[in-house]
């Protein structure tokens, strides 16, 4: 992170980080930052939904933010936070889908049967 862009942290309440920067600095809504902790090895991702004023952004992040303290340090990452999905992770909902087509399809002949 560059040093001339980063904010720092004015308010933290579980997984909700308030971040001051410079006016013309401000993260873009949707856009990642990350949230440094001198007392934790790595920095914590957060992602702006709201500019609260001219000046700062709120940010939720994707972990408790335990640990991390007012006047932490913060920087935009320049994108978005993206998500890799493999086979891993879709074969679960592929099996929700299953049981849901399932539990309709057997309503389906229930009624057909005593309908």
């Amino acid at each position: 992170m560059n040093s001339a862009a980063l904010g720092r942290v004015i308010a933290v309440r579980a997984s909700v980080v308030d971040v001051r920067r410079a006016a013309d600095a401000l993260p873009a809504v949707d856009e990642a930052i990350a949230i440094a902790a001198w007392n934790l090895d790595r920095p914590l991702v957060a992602e702006v939904p709201q500019h609260l004023d001219p000046t700062t952004v709120r940010a939720m992040a994707l972990e408790n933010a335990a640990g991390r303290k007012r006047g932490a340090s913060a920087g935009p990452l320049g994108a978005k936070i993206r998500m890799l999905v493999g086979e891993a992770v879709l074969r679960p909902f592929r099996a929700l889908r299953m049981i849901a087509r399932a539990d309709r399809l057997k309503d389906r002949i229930l009624n057909e049967l005593y309908g």
